[in-house]
């Protein structure tokens, strides 16, 4: 990726933090969100006896985080637009830390979901902000592979995880996994505090809430922004849904002990890794077009594999769940890089409204198990289906219809790294 000159990749320096340390700041703002979702799933089957409620009401810890978590995108990129990414950095880091922190000394489950609630919020517009941040401060020669580079964290964030989870659990019980997430929301406080703002005054957006609100509904105007944004999140609902649901199978159904549960999971996620090294070879003799085609249409035929063949047992499960995290990860930072550039300026705002969609889009994923389904293994393999299916339909139409996407249809395309 050419990270011996890495110090030649901003357009201005960052004197205290340095590359190395925005670059950091970066990767925990991509990094903390599959750390606060998947460390302590291994304990998630286990909560609802602690907590003496529902596991229902356990699994709003989840789905409720990442409800926060999309609102707080949509929040804090406008926020960071109007007032600049240094305050809205500060501000998600407090909420973060002051999150972790009540989860780890909560003592109802009410507490508890209230405190993910903040911690969603906190993760949410550290997320976003820190997106927007990769345009502002990155040489857009680089801007692709400064994504890539996220999208690598946000992938071993789940493989790291469960694993970590699983040994912190085992050790000291299921709250020491906070008291480690308080912190990182601590040391990510800190280093954003060192943070050089990189939008001066006179490029932020003026007015007041009316009017950073109607920046994000110009940047939603945007049909082929919309359309290939919503195309390309059926991968994140499919990767949501599995996260909801991967303890109980592999527990529950296949009856593995929190170790073996935490390798399956690592496993499946470990291979996403590959994903924007995998796209940067492959489109060099597909292009943007047929290598989305392709990777929707893959992620459908997983949906078709995890309702069958996934039934067999846990490694032909853990098998076919490998498929939507590698096109997952090889779409995300290609489709995020031509997302930021149909927008000019709102980077807050295009940021928020690329975070947010996939996140509402994915706390989807996460619901859709909740509902009346047969199985586990039924409702992940189905919803799948269902939303790759959409997902394909929505981008034949855009790339058949006259919607211009830049990067994408009539104007050379986005380089990847």
């Amino acid at each position: 990726m050419g990270l011996p000159h890495v110090g030649e990749w901003l357009r201005a320096p960052q004197r205290r933090l340095r590359t190395g340390g925005l670059m950091a700041l970066l990767a925990v703002s991509s990094f903390m969100t599959p750390l606060s979702l998947d460390m302590y799933t291994p304990a998630v089957p286990y909560m609802a006896g602690y907590f003496s409620t529902t596991p229902d009401m356990v699994n709003l810890t989840l789905s409720g985080f990442f409800v926060c978590f999309t609102l707080g995108m949509l929040a804090f990129g406008p926020v960071s637009d109007r007032f600049g990414r240094k305050p809205a950095f500060v501000a998600s880091y407090v909420l973060y830390a002051v999150g972790s922190l009540v989860c780890a000394l909560s003592p109802t489950v009410e507490v508890f979901v209230c405190a993910r609630v903040l911690q969603g919020l906190g993760a949410g517009g550290a997320s976003s902000v820190g997106m927007a941040v990769v345009k502002d401060a990155f040489v857009p020669e680089r801007r692709g592979a400064v994504l890539g580079i996220m999208q690598v964290l946000f992938v071993i964030g789940p493989v790291v995880a469960p694993l970590l989870g699983a040994g912190i659990i085992g050790l000291f019980g299921w709250r020491a996994s906070f008291w480690v997430l308080s912190v990182v929301g601590a040391a990510a406080l800190a280093a954003s505090l060192l943070f050089e703002e990189t939008i001066p005054d006179e490029g932020r957006v003026p007015g007041g809430v009316g009017q950073v609100a109607g920046r994000l509904a110009a940047v939603a105007r945007h049909r082929g922004f919309m359309l290939f944004l919503v195309a390309t999140s059926s991968l994140e609902l499919s990767f949501m849904a599995y996260v909801a649901v991967a303890s109980y199978v592999y527990m529950g159904t296949f009856g593995l002990s929190e170790a073996g549960y935490s390798l399956c999971f690592s496993a499946a996620a470990l291979v996403g890794v590959a994903g924007p090294a995998l796209y940067a070879a492959i489109s060099k003799h597909t292009g943007v077009r047929l290598f989305t085609t392709g990777a929707l249409a893959l992620g459908l035929v997983a949906g078709v594999l995890l309702a069958t063949v996934g039934r067999l047992g846990f490694l032909a499960f853990c098998l076919a769940s490998m498929v939507v995290p590698v096109m997952q990860a090889c779409v995300r930072p290609y489709a995020t890089n031509i997302l930021l550039d149909q927008q000019k300026n709102d980077a807050g705002s295009a940021s928020a409204l690329i975070s947010f969609v996939r996140g509402v889009i994915g706390s989807l994923g996460m619901l859709a198990p909740l509902l009346p389904w047969p199985d586990y293994l039924t409702a992940l393999g189905v919803t799948t289906m269902v939303a790759l299916a959409a997902g394909l339909a929505l981008w034949v139409l855009l790339v058949r219809s006259r919607i211009p996407l830049a990067g994408v249809k009539g104007e050379e395309p986005v380089a990847p790294w």
